[in-house]
């Protein structure tokens, strides 16, 4: 029924978890045992023990207005297995961090075989964890940091890190499937766990310190040990997570950050195009401005930027001159932070040369270079998110001019108007 709009299946999913709340509330109370939860021993038990305070729910049913949506357990109908050891998350390599409510963390958990990390199969970690995982795993944050806590900051001595600042709408999948040509590289297309915590404190859900300790707990477990095949991890990041690079690389010192990025105005026109690709419901109801708005790349600690994100009355153009700027914030203020600067431009007209410089960048070998082209010659994210070309997507010019003047307000050195040259120079 691929006709059938998606919110309608978030709407059944909804209307399941309630009526599963009210079964659970008078089961509860009658018999002691719950679909959600187990028995109220149980449930105790795991309240109180460490050793216990995982719980295992397989996914009975599933429903979001769009994937392009911070997905939450709610999006779940979900049923209790059983609670484990929070250890359960680092010994199975099929368990990987999905995402945080605010109080829990949570886990996709794939069948064996279906293996998340292959960005050729899956272009978005986070979609494949909506689609296709069979169980949640749920730990409360406490537990979550002593997980994390017991397990240290990443060994960069046996396995190497690196981290991906893109702009969106840059190539940044492609340079994912080229660096998973190299035996023994690992890949994460997007995990949107680090989106979720930075919504929080944008939201003002949780402080600053919370989320600087869950952004070092998360990374610690999204880098957990891998197979020893594994000598490279490389995780490329939504674009407003990229404002916890500078936390990120006090628990990554020896990470390489690598920016991706192109040139903003056709950037930008692709990216309205996928956001009016978006379900019917989700996008004319705003529900994608929502989105944008909870989970928007403003800078930290920065009372200009929050006073006129405040004053901005929803103007679409403000918006995103404002949320441009902000993708670019991170790399200029931080710039001797970054190994190396990958135009989407540069990848398309020298592949060679440009891959070069991003394999030397990771410390990756020069001869596996060949390999990494063969995946030019296809489209790396198989129109998850938009066919290719225009499609008749207009944008007025009122509308650049709105956004270059954001762009200048913000002392941004980013326009709409430059030539390739100019935006090229940015980043000698």
């Amino acid at each position: 029924m691929s006709w059938l709009d998606p919110a309608f299946a978030f709407w059944a999913v909804s209307v399941a978890n309630l009526l599963i709340a009210i079964f659970d509330v008078v089961v509860g109370t009658l018999f002691g045992r719950s679909y959600r939860h187990g028995t109220r021993s149980a449930k105790r038990l795991a309240s109180e023990e460490y050793s216990c305070s995982a719980q295992l729910l397989s996914i009975e049913a599933r429903g979001a207005y769009s994937t392009i949506h911070v997905i939450q357990p709610r999006n779940f109908v979900l049923k209790h297995e059983r609670y484990v050891h929070p250890n359960y998350a680092l010994e199975h390599d099929n368990v990987i961090l999905m995402g945080h409510t605010p109080t829990h963390a949570f886990f996709s958990v794939s069948d064996e075989n279906e293996n998340f990390y292959d960005v050729e199969k899956h272009p978005f970690m986070f979609m494949a964890q909506f689609y296709k995982s069979k169980k949640l795993l749920m730990m409360p944050w406490k537990s979550f940091n002593r997980l994390a806590s017991e397990l240290g900051d990443p060994d960069t001595s046996r396995r190497k890190v690196a981290l991906i600042h893109m702009t969106a709408r840059c190539g940044s999948t492609l340079l994912l499937q080229m660096c998973q040509k190299v035996p023994g590289v690992r890949v994460m297309a997007e995990p949107w766990v680090f989106l979720h915590i930075h919504g929080y404190y944008h939201q003002g859900i949780i402080s600053f310190d919370t989320y600087k300790e869950i952004l070092r707990s998360t990374i610690r477990i999204v880098a957990k040990p891998s197979p020893e095949s594994i000598n490279h991890l490389i995780i490329k990041f939504e674009p407003s997570s990229s404002l916890a690079f500078p936390y990120l690389k006090e628990t990554l010192p020896s990470a390489r950050v690598i920016f991706n990025s192109r040139h903003p105005r056709p950037s930008i026109q692709s990216y309205v195009k996928v956001s009016k690709s978006q379900p019917k419901i989700y996008y004319y109801t705003g529900g994608l401005l929502l989105w944008y708005l909870c989970n928007f790349p403003l800078p930290y600690n920065e009372p200009l930027w929050r006073r006129r994100f405040e004053k901005s009355k929803l103007k679409p153009s403000v918006l995103t001159g404002l949320g441009t700027a902000g993708y670019y914030y991170t790399y200029f203020k931080y710039k001797e932070m970054y190994a190396a600067t990958i135009l989407y431009e540069d990848l398309l007209s020298h592949p060679a040369e440009t891959t070069r410089k991003l394999f030397e960048a990771l410390e990756l070998p020069e001869e596996k270079v060949p390999d990494a082209l063969f995946v030019l010659e296809k489209d790396s994210q198989k129109g998850q998110l938009a066919n290719r070309g225009e499609d008749g997507i207009v944008i007025s010019q009122s509308w650049w001019t709105a956004i270059d003047k954001v762009l200048k307000e913000f002392n941004s050195p980013v326009s709409t108007t430059m030539t390739y040259e100019e935006y090229k120079r940015l980043f000698d």
